[in-house]
């Protein structure tokens, strides 16, 4: 069975690092509320500038886009069974 490592977070390509949603989300935040300048979050953090970039573009689209609505991130449909 192949599982697709995006479903789960982000892999930093350089590193093979795998970053949860909850760290993306929290990464951005800061950023956006100026808590760290985007500098001060590459070196606290790890990571690199094109990675916050696409971190702030997923955070956009998911959570201030006007079309927002509760986000699967890409897990496909939820499966509820009927109870019955």
């Amino acid at each position: 069975m192949k599982i697709n490592k995006k479903c789960n977070g982000t892999v930093n390509p350089k590193t093979g690092k795998q970053y949860s949603l909850d760290f993306k989300k929290r990464t951005v935040e800061y950023y956006l509320l100026g808590m760290y300048n985007e500098e001060q979050i590459w070196k606290k953090f790890q990571i690199n500038r094109i990675l916050l970039d696409k971190w702030r573009k997923w955070y956009y689209k998911y959570f201030e886009s006007p079309n927002y609505s509760e986000p699967n991130y890409g897990k496909g449909k939820m499966y509820c069974p009927e109870i019955g």
